[in-house]
């Protein structure tokens, strides 16, 4: 599986759409939670975007308007024509451990005439919003879902996300020994075997992974197994078989790593319910 998709299946984001149409009167987008994201998509029209710190910007052709994080901001469509939107707010699995939504910028505007593959995915995209077919909500959400993926992709080939995973992601070397860790977590990992899959020394290797990523890659290590055991925890695995799929010897000493990193042993997390 690719590093993008792992993440994505993963963390897990998806989009819900709760605005098509004409936008013609001042409107207010917040997310005091900080748990979800929005994303708008201007079909046509032209509005006046006011961000948190009261800064006015003209959006005047169709472009994507993504606040990843849910940051308060105001539009102010055109008094004669209005603006054509399409909204969505992003539903994160757990924003405050989700490396797309602490990767991204704050907020992206990216103008659809720059990005030849967004039109393709947004005529169809707009077709199912600005109609009246059945199950066209529905349509619209696999629609985004797929549209975010791309707005991601355009983020990693044109080094739009500078730090954290994602970033590691559009590294063409660091990539390959994250590929490593993500595909094989189990494995005995040490700084010179994980420099080898990168083709670095193992000095550069390290500074580069640090500065780019943010954390060492023994930390990164720990916490990429610590993210599978959750995923694994949720879905029911015994404790002896999440150890045995992320590399420790027994139950015991994976609890002991587990409760130090989140707090709890594995058989309390089974059982909250606000994991």
């Amino acid at each position: 599986m690719d590093p993008l998709s792992l993440v994505l299946q993963t963390f897990g984001v998806r989009a819900d759409v709760f605005f098509t149409g004409n936008l013609c009167n001042l409107q207010d987008f917040s997310e005091e939670s900080g748990q979800r994201g929005h994303l708008h998509i201007l079909k046509s029209g032209a509005l006046d975007l006011i961000d948190k710190r009261g800064k006015r910007l003209r959006i005047e052709e169709p472009t994507v308007i993504f606040f990843p994080r849910g940051e308060q901001h105001r539009f102010i469509p055109d008094a004669e024509s209005g603006a054509d939107l399409v909204c969505a707010t992003l539903e994160y699995a757990k924003i405050s451990t989700s490396p797309i939504a602490k990767a991204l910028p704050s907020h992206l505007l990216l103008p659809m005439k720059a990005y030849p593959k967004f039109p393709v995915i947004c005529d169809a995209l707009f077709a199912e919003a600005f109609s009246e077919e059945y199950g066209r909500i529905t349509a619209i959400n696999r629609w985004l879902d797929l549209f975010l993926i791309e707005i991601l992709r355009t983020c990693l080939q044109n080094n739009l996300i500078t730090t954290g995973l994602m970033a590691g992601l559009a590294h063409p070397k660091l990539a390959k020994a994250m590929a490593a860790i993500h595909t094989e977590p189990a494995k005995h990992w040490t700084l010179d075997s994980l420099a080898a899959e990168a083709f670095m020394s193992r000095a550069k290797f390290a500074a580069s992974f640090k500065d780019v990523i943010g954390q060492t890659p023994a930390s990164y290590l720990l916490d990429w197994r610590m993210t599978l055991a959750r995923s694994m925890l949720k879905k029911g695995k015994p404790v002896n078989e999440v150890a045995e799929a992320i590399g420790y010897e027994n139950s015991s000493a994976m609890a002991r790593v587990f409760k130090k990193v989140v707090g709890v042993s594995p058989k309390q997390f089974q059982l909250r319910g606000d994991q």
